[in-house]
């Protein structure tokens, strides 16, 4: 009767360790993400502020992407793009007094100011431009010197209304 139970609790574990299908290949993968990366570019990105679909934290996490990707390859160019020049447009249009988005990518929300501070390590990472590196440490900087709320939490935004940058915490 025990082995029976035994049998019956480990059935499905041994069978979810049976694939359904074969991995895809490398090349498949690469491929798939150099044309994913060719549709976002093509069909999201806008020249005159350097965002993907005029969003703003989800740009930070698309450059996150193609960083990833440009860094895998082993090449500044994806998919006919150069990513160099991608970061560089998008740098150029968000620093200084007169960027569209506030100074070095400070804005209203510190959770944004996350995923930028993340993307530009990852920028700094890939081209060794210390002035990505140097962005990232401002927007850290911000973050930092918002004061703790919730004894160790970030505020979500600069009108303190919230501190759980991630929702899911308690």
């Amino acid at each position: 009767m025990h082995i029976h139970t035994a049998v019956l609790a480990c059935g499905p574990l041994i069978l979810s360790a049976i694939p359904a299908h074969a991995a895809e290949s490398y090349d498949t993968y690469l491929a798939h993400s150099t044309s994913t990366a060719d549709v976002l570019i093509h069909k999201y990105h806008a020249d005159s502020d350097g965002r993907f679909a005029r969003l703003w934290w989800n740009s930070a996490i698309t450059y996150a992407a193609l960083i990833d990707l440009s860094a895998l390859v082993d090449t500044k160019r994806v998919a006919g793009h150069d990513i160099y020049q991608l970061l560089e447009n998008v740098y150029d249009k968000h620093t200084g007094s007169d960027s569209l988005a506030g100074k070095n990518f400070i804005g209203e929300f510190y959770d944004d100011e996350g995923w930028w501070a993340l993307t530009w390590v990852a920028a700094y990472d890939l081209t060794k431009e210390t002035k990505y590196l140097d962005v990232a440490k401002a927007l850290v900087d911000d973050i930092y010197n918002t004061g703790q709320a919730c004894g160790g939490g970030v505020w979500r935004s600069r009108g303190h209304r919230a501190f759980a940058t991630v929702e899911t915490c308690s």
